[in-house]
C-alpha cells in the first residue's frame, strides 16, 4: 500500500532541515576581525620596523655615517611611508651629504690656492643648515666654520707675503682678528705692530718737521687699531707739548715782530735819517756853498728827501761877537731814493750871500745848523 504524501509530517521523529544561511554573517564577521587582527598586528610590526630603521639612522647620524644613516631612513620610510621624523631626518641626511661633498670641494680649492672659491662654495651650502637644528647639525656647523677659519687664515697669510701697503693692512688686520684662532690672533698682533711702527716713524718725520696737526691726526688714526699702544700714546703726547711750546714761541714771535714793526714803522716814520756831514764853502766867485751826507736808517726806501737848515754868521763888532740869521733854507738830496743803509748827498749854493773881500771872509765866521729833514715812505 503506498504510503500517504504527508508521512513526514506525521511522524513524531521528524525534525525540520537545518538552516546554513545565519552562517555567512558569522563568517563575514570573523573573518573581518582575523583580517582586522592580522592588519594591526602587519601595521604593528611595520611601525616597529620603521622605528627600529630610525633609531639606526638616528644612531649612523651621531657618528658622521651619513651613507648608512640615508640607508636606514630609506628602510624606515619603505616600513611607514608617513613617518615625518624620518622624512625630516632623510632630507638632513641628503643635505649632510651635500655639504660634505661641498667641503671636500672647498678643501680642494683651498690646497690650489683658490681662496675665494672655496669660501664661496661653503657660501653657496651653508644656509640650507639653517633649517635643522639638533646634536646632529653640530658637527656639520663645526667643520664649516673650522675649513671658513683656515680658508680666511691663509687667505690673510698669503696677502701678507706681497708687502701690503699701510692701508691693506688695516684690512688685513680686521680680518684677522674676525677669525677666532689662536694662530689668527697671533698674526693680528704682528700686524697690529707693523701699523703702530709704520705710524710712529710717519708721525715722528712730521714732528720734525713741525706739522703736528697732521701728526695728530696720524696718531689718531693709529689708535684706532692699537688703542692701548703705549708708543703711540707717548708720542701723541710728546707731539702735544711740542705743538703747544711751538705756538707759544710762534706767538711770541709774532709779538716780538709786531713790535719790532712797529719801531721800525716809528723810525721810518721820524727817524729815518742820520746826518754824516754838513759844512760850508766858497767858490770861486765867493759864493757860499752848503753841502753835506746823509744815510737812511729807515727799513724801506724813502725818497722826496728834504734837508732844512738855517745859515748865520758870527763877527766882532766894537769888540762884541754879533750873530746875525742869515737866512732859512731847503735842499734836495740826491739821489731821490734811498734804499736802507743808502747814502745820499746835498749841495746848494747861496747866490745870494757873497763875500766881497777877504778881509769879510776872514773877518765873519759863517754857521749852519740843520732844522730838520723830510721824506715821504714807498
Amino acid at each position: 500500500k503506498q504510503l500517504p504524501d504527508d508521512i513526514h509530517k506525521r511522524s513524531h521523529k521528524h525534525q525540520k532541515a537545518f538552516n546554513y544561511l545565519w552562517f555567512i554573517p558569522i563568517a563575514v564577521i570573523l573573518l573581518l576581525s582575523i583580517g582586522s587582527i592580522s592588519y594591526y598586528y602587519y601595521l604593528k610590526y611595520q611601525h616597529e620596523q620603521a622605528i627600529d630603521w630610525y633609531e639606526k639612522g638616528v644612531e649612523n647620524l651621531l657618528f658622521n655615517a651619513y651613507d648608512e644613516a640615508e640607508k636606514a631612513f630609506q628602510k624606515s620610510l619603505e616600513h611607514k611611508s608617513n613617518f615625518p621624523a624620518a622624512e625630516i631626518s632623510l632630507s638632513f641626511v641628503q643635505t649632510a651629504d651635500l655639504i660634505q661633498t661641498a667641503l671636500e670641494q672647498a678643501q680642494e680649492q683651498l690646497i690650489d690656492g683658490n681662496y675665494q672659491e672655496a669660501l664661496t662654495t661653503i657660501d653657496d651650502v651653508k644656509d640650507q643648515l639653517s633649517l635643522y637644528d639638533g646634536t646632529a647639525v653640530t658637527p656639520l656647523i663645526e667643520q664649516m666654520t673650522a675649513l671658513t677659519n683656515e680658508i680666511e687664515l691663509e687667505q690673510v697669510k698669503y696677502k701678507l707675503t706681497d708687502a701690503p701697503s699701510i692701508d691693506e693692512l688695516k684690512y688685513l688686520l680686521w680680518d684677522a682678528e674676525a677669525i677666532p684662532t689662536p694662530e689668527a690672533h697671533e698674526i693680528a698682533r704682528e700686524i697690529r705692530e707693523q701699523i703702530i711702527n709704520h705710524t710712529h716713524t710717519k708721525a715722528s718725520e712730521l714732528l720734525n718737521q713741525k706739522q703736528f696737526s697732521d701728526a695728530l691726526l696720524l696718531i689718531e688714526d693709529g689708535l684706532q687699531y692699537a688703542s692701548d699702544s703705549e708708543k703711540l700714546i707717548s708720542l701723541q703726547s710728546t707731539v702735544e707739548k711740542e705743538k703747544e711750546a711751538f705756538e707759544t714761541t710762534q706767538q711770541q714771535r709774532i709779538e716780538q715782530a709786531m713790535n719790532i714793526a712797529a719801531e721800525e714803522q716809528e723810525v721810518n716814520e721820524s727817524d729815518a735819517l742820520t746826518l754824516d756831514s754838513i759844512q760850508i764853502a766858497f767858490d770861486e766867485q765867493n759864493r757860499l756853498i752848503v753841502q753835506g751826507e746823509v744815510t737812511s736808517v729807515a727799513t724801506v726806501p724813502i725818497h722826496s728827501i728834504m734837508i732844512e737848515y738855517t745859515i748865520t754868521s758870527e763877527y766882532v763888532e766894537d769888540g762884541e761877537i754879533v750873530e746875525t740869521e742869515l737866512l732859512t733854507n731847503q735842499a734836495p738830496i740826491f739821489p731821490d731814493t734811498l734804499y736802507p743803509d743808502e747814502s745820499g748827498q746835498f749841495e746848494f749854493t747861496h747866490f745870494d750871500i757873497e763875500s766881497n773881500s777877504e778881509t769879510d771872509l776872514e773877518s765873519s765866521i759863517f754857521k749852519v745848523d740843520v732844522d730838520k729833514m723830510t721824506w715821504s715812505l714807498e
